[in-house]
């Protein structure tokens, strides 16, 4: 079974509006407005099937084993107004302890893919006005940097970019 999903609109600036799938248990944990409940186009799924391991040692016809692959569902990060885009990572704090008998143990961490074209202002503005309750400090990147989630809001975040770019 699909892990529950719901979408949240994310305003990446210059009149775009992309939605972004966000897992069930982080929109609870945060008390985020979904925008939408997910359309059939964002459910995947693959049938079981069969695969053959053959020996990895040596280039011969032999077999060692028939695999067997589960089916298996998932709701697909690239959405129906993502224009395919996989997005880039984001690591989101939590208030939780890794370990909550221990005092000065990590904060746990929750991911999420968020649309490659927004700017790390449309990201923070994002985690501002969307996560309501617990709403986090900051978040971190893929590469490890943090960025304070507390900025003024605008309503474009990335005002005039409007014209793709034209390349030669």
């Amino acid at each position: 079974m699909a892990q529950a999903v719901g979408v949240v609109d994310m305003n990446i600036g210059s009149g775009r509006t992309i939605h972004v799938v966000v897992p069930q248990k982080i929109i609870t944990y945060f008390g985020i407005a979904v925008s939408a409940t997910p359309i059939e186009g964002y459910l995947r799924k693959r049938k079981a099937y069969t695969r053959k391991v053959r020996e990895s040692g040596a280039l011969n016809d032999r077999v060692v084993r028939v695999a067997a692959v589960e089916g298996a569902e998932w709701y697909d990060s690239r959405g129906a107004n993502s224009g395919g885009i996989i997005g880039k990572l984001i690591k989101i704090p939590t208030q939780l302890r890794a370990d909550p008998a221990v005092a000065t143990s990590p904060i746990r961490l929750v991911s999420l893919r968020v649309p490659a074209a927004a700017s790390n202002y449309a990201i923070a503005q994002w985690i501002k006005g969307k996560f309501v309750s617990k709403p986090p400090g900051y978040y971190i990147t893929n590469s490890g940097v943090l960025y304070p989630t507390n900025v003024p809001v605008q309503a474009d975040p990335n005002p005039g970019n409007t014209v793709p770019p034209v390349t030669p």
